[in-house]
């Protein structure tokens, strides 16, 4: 190599970086984890969301998630683009056509995630006459059922598919019936129940008195019993049962014509419907687009389409089309936008201890540059050059470690946004604009730190009081703006991310403003002792403080983050506790088709048991008052069983009060109808004495009204028959044990429903567990940068300390006292940083959880308590003292290695 390229400018930077390079990839190590942190995040927020959406929207059923709506006019006639063979487009081609047409007129994303569309015309119930019934047969009823797709859905057993009925049950001329058969087919289990043989002819007849015989053709099974056909469709492979225990069973069936005798439903003014439905899966979405598709439904479902065909009839409907999968698609957004407000709360703590992780890295770097830099300086080397130095040595040190980051987040199988980008751009250029700032540029003469006097800027404490100033701003805004639900937004709430960062940097500026003043309280303590350690250990801080901002900031914020994470974590916890117990209502909740008076006693009976509520839904009912009408749902329930439940309600709801019946509602209603004097429910009086919030473990939905089945006869139009048991154990009962007795009573459709099993369920939503996650490497990330910022403050004053033992060790000091000299530098200053950190951290979820709303996270009605787990921050606080003693230790193992006549010769 020539003397000339030994002395460029690249060959003098590369001499000045291996002279000391060990701060530079420490610099790069941290930045390359900043960056892999900071640009993965995202990436994995975008599959947490994705994936709670596939949780709770595509873990609902078909039958409740598919867009379905209905319309009284059958698929008759008229031309219209079909897949269907020429003879079936003929009768259903208009329906393919118009409901393609719609389908293709959705906006997009909403397009993209609905299938094709499907339906099925069915008639009323008529009743089947056997003509020869057995003693004990039950009673048979019959619906029939067109779907031009069917032979896709299904496979005969036995005898033949039904044939087009072609001839005429009713002679209108002459006015005589005649005798041909239309033909069905029944699922082989509604054939089995209705004991109806292939080739045996019954007499059905509707409610319009019109009679005509049915042929069964034949049997069939599902050709894909897993498909959502059947979930929408579920009483025509198992029939519907109607068992009160009182009168003969009612076996329900339904049969399916041949799709081209759909007209006979029409012809004979047989009442009869079509059921539409279009498959809606959720499958890839994304939660901005999920924003944007519970709109569109929500449009979808208040907008009705014209559909129909021309017929002798002229049947024209207008379609809606409605899925319940909209507001499980807000609850999720709401979720997500939760999460994103407690993220951001997270953390901006970490970023700023990151930030001042990088000053101390910096500031580290130029130290070691100083000598260098004063070489430059005095051969002419103007200001702006040596801070450009210092820029391009940070681009050198943040460029490729950023790449290196990037290239790991890339890892994870995400959609790639830009703008995820923006906050690992930040950070890349922070070292290089830090050590561009902390260049001393041409002002490089050493001075004496630790001779007293006013030191620092002249105007620091313009910036404190600036500092000061908005964190009690952003305090003041967030409390006056109180609880705010969340409104689905994919961003985090700049106000909520800034306020614990403003809140940090205000308490360090307390620390820096009052740890003087503590510290030379324990000065003039520690000169009436015996001992030169603690004096001198003392009254140096006071001269020369070791810590500046960067070590306080990363301290405090670590201790801050982690006291809040824990606190959150509490909270979280006992809020799905008293949600789940509140969803379930009860010891054990048990659900079943009905459940007899007899079943009912036999189940009250049973081991362990305490107590049976039992309650029954009776749909919606018109609630009225002089001027409005309102649908609600009416709950039936046994109230003198539910007190012993809810001891809470009041007594007498099974006494009429004044003639009016006394009725529960739900808090919304009692909000909207409070001035109304005079309610009724199918002209009987009402009287409301209580109300109840929306989640009581009796139903989830807002607008219900209770009341005791003793009046449901005056009310409802049928009998009380209960689908819903609350039970009441005895202390210590199985509640396993009693779900295996209640299922044998209660027959094979008994389900059950624990408030452990309830909040199992809450707690392993996506988004619950995640943030779970993402608040543990929060806290461990702290932690981590806490530990580094220590360390690094220690190696920043190593010159100074070493310079002061060598000192004082050759006037006779031990090396103990030596090493505790070293234990003096950072243990004052850890220990008041330590209680400042608690002290936010145990402040921060009472400022600024009132804004935060955990309601989507723990399904609860009511905004959970703060719950503060004393152990827990005990543990917080000793696990930041293990780590600030670790690195104190690293301190004083320095200090054990200090050459006394090599430190003065190279001293000032």
């Amino acid at each position: 190599m020539t003397r000339r390229s030994r002395l460029s400018s690249a060959a003098l930077a590369w001499r000045q970086f291996e002279a000391s390079k060990g701060p530079s990839i420490a610099l790069a190590v941290i930045v390359l984890l900043l960056v892999a942190v900071t640009a993965s995040a995202p990436r994995a927020l975008t599959l947490l969301y994705s994936a709670e959406l596939t949780h709770e929207v595509g873990g609902l059923p078909s039958t409740t998630r598919d867009l379905r709506g209905e319309t009284a006019c059958p698929p008759i006639t008229g031309d219209g683009a079909s897949d269907l063979d020429p003879e079936l487009a003929a009768i259903y081609g208009a329906m393919d056509g118009q409901l393609s047409h719609l389908r293709a007129s959705l906006p997009q994303p909403l397009r993209s995630l609905v299938g094709e569309p499907r339906y099925l015309s069915t008639s009323g119930r008529a009743t089947a006459t056997d003509p020869a019934p057995a003693r004990d047969a039950p009673l048979g009823q019959l619906v029939l059922a067109a779907d031009p797709r069917v032979a896709d859905s299904v496979r005969v057993v036995e005898g033949a598919a039904p044939a087009p009925f072609t001839g005429a049950f009713f002679d209108f001329k002459t006015g005589e019936h005649t005798t041909e058969a239309a033909q069905v087919m029944l699922s082989t289990t509604s054939a089995k129940r209705m004991d109806w043989q292939v080739g045996e002819t019954r007499s059905i007849r509707f409610d319009n008195a019109f009679e005509f015989p049915v042929l069964l053709s034949g049997t069939f099974e599902a050709a894909d019993p897993d498909s959502d056909y059947w979930k929408l469709n579920p009483s025509i492979l198992d029939p519907l049962v109607f068992d009160d225990g009182n009168s003969t069973p009612i076996i329900t069936g339904t049969g399916y014509l041949d799709p081209r005798s759909v007209a006979i439903l029409t012809d004979y003014n047989i009442a009869h419907h079509t059921a539409i439905w279009l498959p809606f899966d959720v499958e890839g979405m994304t939660i901005d687009q999920a924003v944007v598709v519970s709109q569109q439904l929500r449009k979808l479902a208040n907008t009705g389409t014209t559909i129909g065909a021309q017929s002798a009839q002229h049947c024209i409907a207008t379609l809606t089309l409605h899925s319940e999968a909209t507001p499980v698609i807000d609850r999720v957004v709401a979720r997500v936008s939760s999460t994103n407000a407690v993220l951001a709360l997270a953390t901006a703590g970490p970023l700023g201890a990151s930030l001042a992780v990088l000053a101390l890295g910096a500031r580290l770097i130029t130290q070691r540059r100083k000598a260098g830099l004063a070489l430059a300086a005095a051969r002419g080397a103007s200001g702006r050059q040596l801070r450009g130095i210092g820029a391009i040595e940070g681009l050198v040190i943040g460029v490729p470690a950023a790449m290196l980051g990037v290239a790991a987040s890339v890892l994870i199988p995400a959609p790639f946004d830009p703008v995820s980008l923006l906050i690992p751009a930040l950070v890349t250029l922070t070292p290089a604009v830090l050590l561009a700032g902390t260049s001393p540029g041409r002002r490089l003469v050493a001075s004496r730190t630790d001779l007293g006097g006013p030191t620092g800027w002249r105007y620091r404490w313009i910036l404190e009081v600036v500092v000061v100033a908005l964190a009690a701003l952003s305090v003041f805004l967030l409390l006056q703006r109180g609880l705010t639900v969340p409104d689905g937004s994919a961003a985090g709430d700049p106000l909520l991310a800034a306020a614990p960062v403003l809140l940090a940097l205000a308490t360090c500026v307390l620390v820096l403003r009052v740890y003087p003043l503590v510290l030379s309280a324990l000065t003039q303590a520690m000169r009436r002792r015996r001992g030169l350690t603690g004096f001198l250990g003392s009254i140096r801080s006071v001269r020369e403080p070791a810590a500046g901002l960067a070590p306080i900031l990363a301290l405090v914020v670590g201790v801050s983050v982690a006291t809040f994470s824990v606190i959150m974590f509490a909270t979280l916890n006992s809020g799905v506790d008293a949600a789940g117990n509140a969803r379930v209502g009860a010891d054990l909740q048990l659900t079943g088709t009905s459940f007899t008076d007899a079943q009912r006693r036999e189940i009250a009976a049973l081991d362990g048991v305490r107590t049976v509520a039992a309650i029954d839904d009776d749909g919606s009912v018109p609630l009225r008052n002089d001027k409005v009408r309102e649908s609600v749902r009416l709950i039936v329930v046994d109230f003198a069983a539910l007190r012993q439940l809810r001891p809470e309600l009041p007594a007498g709801l099974d006494t009429k009060k004044n003639g009016a019946i006394p009725v529960v509602v739900s808090g919304d209603l009692a909000v909207a109808w409070a001035s109304s004097k005079e309610l009724t429910i199918a002209a009987a009086p009402l009287s409301v004495v209580a109300s109840a919030d929306p989640t009581t473990g009796l139903v989830a939905d807002s607008g219900w009204v209770m009341v005791d089945k003793a009046f449901s006869s005056e009310i409802a139009a049928v009998d009380f028959r209960p689908r819903l048991l609350l039970v009441g154990l005895d202390p210590g009962a199985s509640a396993s044990t009693v779900v295996t007795g209640a299922t044998s009573i209660g027959g094979s459709g008994t389900t059950s429903r624990t408030p452990a099993d309830e909040i199992a369920e809450i707690r392993d939503t996506p988004t619950v567990t995640g943030l779970q996650v993402a608040l543990l490497i929060a806290t461990l990330l702290v932690g981590l940068l806490c530990a580094i910022a220590v360390i690094l403050t220690s190696v920043v004053n190593a010159p100074a300390r070493e310079r002061l033992l060598a000192l004082i060790e050759t006037l006779g000091m031990s090396a103990r006292q030596a090493r505790s000299l070293a234990t003096w530098e950072l243990a004052p200053i850890a220990a008041v940083s330590l209680v400042a950190g608690l002290v936010l951290g145990l402040a921060l979820p009472f400022i600024v959880l009132g804004s935060v709303d955990l309601r989507p996270f723990t399904t609860g009605a009511a905004q959970p308590a703060i719950d503060i787990p004393v152990l827990a921050i005990l543990a917080v606080a000793v696990g930041f003292a293990v780590v600030v003693a670790a690195a104190v230790a690293i301190a004083v193992a320095f200090a054990r290695r200090v050459n006394p006549a090599q430190t003065l010769r190279m001293g000032e």
